[in-house]
């Protein structure tokens, strides 16, 4: 498991998504991560997102705090 604070690297995140998505490519997994965490980002508050961000390989910490929909 992993620890607060903690991210993953950037290829083995889109590992994990590739084949868990049973997707055929690390660019359609980093397309698909980027989507859903847009989106995610999106609909939790502003904390919220910039806490998750800190599991994230930071190349993707962005795309979950960009889009906040709820700043408190």
């Amino acid at each position: 498991m992993f620890e607060a604070g903690q991210a993953l690297e950037a290829d083995e995140f889109l590992d994990r998504v590739q084949q868990l998505a049973g997707l055929d490519s690390q660019t359609a997994a980093q397309n698909a991560t980027i989507a859903v965490l847009h989106m995610l980002g999106g609909r939790i508050t502003e904390r919220e997102a910039v806490d998750l961000a800190t599991y994230l390989p930071k190349e993707f910490a962005d795309a979950m705090t960009e889009f906040s929909a709820h700043p408190r």
